[in-house]
């Protein structure tokens, strides 16, 4: 097997002191003291359907890139020092041969480069954490073990500007697993990985006293290795076309794609779960010799109350998400972001938001709760009547509709049981479509048994769900005079009798949703296994899209953030998925109601 070696040497100048367990103390009575370490940054992995087919793949130099490397050492668990290395300009990379299970070795010529790392102990260390690129690393300082391996690396701000953070307290673009430091360019930050040894989770690299060497020399020769993972999750769509099986009815050009759905946070070092070394599922995906567990629980991989189905924290619709978007888990892109993200001339965090996030996993029931919680690529598409022009146009209980046709059909609807007349410069006449306004709406709160609806501000959110509703003073006629109508009357009519809100494509927009396969769902499964779906750190997701079955849901505001919702067979593509040293995962996809 190919490692990555980055010989990482200790230098502790402070002075030693003495205890009484044997093997804790200094090595000698010098203020330096040595330990070499092998950094192996394990190449991205592939997958289809629950195996490793997919292979490996070797990062790009922007995703090797290492600016900063700081190391925190313990004993049983206790905080005793750390140790910074910088390695910006020390450094160079020797790639490995792509296809392998590490991807590159760091070091100067003659792969012997060293960082010398200012420290001092009390005692020597038995266990350490290695954290790569951090913004913040100095936030890791005095914290025991179990709180640092949990500690979190936060975004909270939707288009991935930058954020000041509680945890890290510095610029980040966290939901992307990135940090900006002090430059522009984008590091990837990466942890060293956890292991399960004997029904137990390890989550830091042991070490003995026999590690800390006297000289650089003894070090360089007798290295710890340490397997890093970057704390992204690559999604790539390989190919914007597919068949369009509706050829006959609509033309449909697919325009752009970009991820949604994204977590807002991740622990530094990948959370696991020793049960699933006797889950048949993840079989060949639970390797300490290479350094890789490829299942991961996030930090809400349950709600904080232990009840998955938390609205707030998994939002049903965009409606629920306006109002909860402040305890909202997950960050949601609306259709200007992620077509921003696919501009290359936009900021380079935002072209990274495209196809980079952090981790996002949940449990069994979470994957068969209604609600789509997993993070999704989203494909963006125009669509419009097959040789005719782009045009706004209008689902509306099941049949598409341009305007005029849309408006006479809900007004013919609206006026099943009344009778509604305008005043036109003194005389009155019948209401017309010309008096009627679009406006976004949604269910009314007593929609479940009332069947109504109800109309919202532009600034609110309606998963592009729209009615028309009367822009003028409406009148009835009492048989004798033209009086005032009544507002019952028109709220009955036009928000309490028609069938369904109508979906709106405006300018034909339209998203179609891949939910992200992890494993994959077996065929002849009933029902979802944890880890069917999900994006995991270090794996690299390639989606291949396969033909359009039907239209997508309609965008009416191209500003409001797009929420997949509740599951449904409507608006979904199908796709492979392929995830890779990056771990590779295929998938094809239809784009499919």
């Amino acid at each position: 097997m190919k490692t990555n070696y980055l010989l990482i040497a200790l230098l502790a100048c402070a002075a030693l002191v003495g205890c009484n367990k044997e093997g804790d103390e200094a090595p000698n009575g010098n203020s330096r003291h040595y330990m070499g370490f092998h950094i192996s940054m394990p190449e991205v992995s592939t997958k289809a359907s629950g195996t490793l087919s997919g292979g490996y793949t070797n990062g790009t130099a922007a995703e090797q890139a290492i600016n900063s490397i700081y190391f925190y050492f313990y004993k049983d668990g206790a905080y005793i020092t750390y140790g910074k290395g910088e390695v910006a300009t020390q450094f160079s990379p020797d790639p490995q041969t792509s296809g392998g299970n590490v991807e590159n070795i760091w070091g100067k010529a003659g792969g012997k480069g060293v960082v010398v790392i200012e420290s001092s102990m009390n005692t020597k260390p038995n266990q350490f954490l290695c954290v790569i690129n951090s913004p913040k690393p100095l936030f890791f300082r005095n914290l025991p073990l179990a709180s640092a391996v949990k500690a979190l690396q936060t975004g909270a701000v939707a288009g991935a500007s930058a954020v000041t953070s509680s945890v890290t307290g510095s610029e980040t673009y966290a939901e992307i697993g990135f940090a900006k430091l002090e430059s522009s360019t984008p590091y990837f930050c990466m942890a060293n990985s956890p292991k399960i040894e004997a029904g137990k989770a390890v989550y830091a690299v042991p070490i003995t006293g026999s590690d800390i060497k006297d000289s650089e020399n003894a070090a360089s020769n007798a290295p710890v290795e340490v397997y890093v993972e970057r704390m992204a999750s690559k999604v790539e769509v390989m190919n914007l076309t597919a068949t369009n099986d509706l050829a006959a009815t609509w033309d449909i050009t697919l325009d752009a794609w970009g991820l949604n759905g994204v977590s807002l946070n991740s622990f530094v070092v990948k959370n696991v779960d020793p049960a699933w070394v006797g889950n048949s599922a993840f079989t060949g995906w639970l390797s300490n010799s290479d350094g890789r567990i490829n299942w991961a629980q996030d930090p809400h991989y349950l709600s904080a109350d232990g009840a998955f189905d938390n609205t707030n924290y998994y939002p049903a619709s965009a409606e629920v998400y306006y109002s909860a978007k402040a305890t909202s888990k997950l960050l949601y892109y609306s259709e200007n972001d992620i077509k921003e993200s696919a501009n290359p001339s936009s900021n380079v965090y935002k072209q990274l938001r495209k196809n980079y996030c952090l981790e996002n996993t949940f449990s069994a029931n979470g994957q068969n709760d209604a609600r789509i919680v997993g993070t999704v690529m989203m494909v963006l598409a125009t669509v419009k009547p097959a040789g005719g022009a782009v045009q706004d146009l209008y689902e509306y209980h099941g049949v598409m509709y341009n305007f005029d046709d849309y408006a006479a059909h809900l007004l013919s609807s609206a006026q099943t049981n009344y009778s509604f007349f305008v005043n036109d410069g003194g005389s009155y006449r019948a209401i017309n479509k010309g008096d009627l306004q679009l406006y976004k709406a949604v269910k009314a709160a007593d929609y479940a048994t009332s069947g109504k609806f109800k109309t919202i501000s532009d600034s609110e959110y309606s998963d592009g769900y729209v009615t028309l509703y009367p822009k003028v003073s409406l009148f009835e006629f009492d048989g004798v005079n033209y009086v005032t109508a009544d507002d019952a009357h028109v709220q009955q009519a036009f928000l309490k009798d028609i069938v369904d809100l109508a979906n709106a494509y405006k300018g034909g927009q339209m998203w179609y949703a891949i939910p992200v396969e992890h494993l994959g769902k077996g065929s002849g499964v009933s029902g979802l296994l944890e880890g069917n779906y999900g994006v995991v750190r270090n794996n690299y997701y390639q989606i291949t899209l396969g033909n359009i079955t039907t239209l997508g849901h309609g965008i009416y505001d191209p500003a409001e953030p797009i929420v997949p919702g509740e599951k449904t067979e409507k608006w979904y593509m199908g796709a492979k998925i392929n995830v890779n040293a990056w771990n590779i995962v295929k998938q094809t996809s239809n784009l499919s109601e």
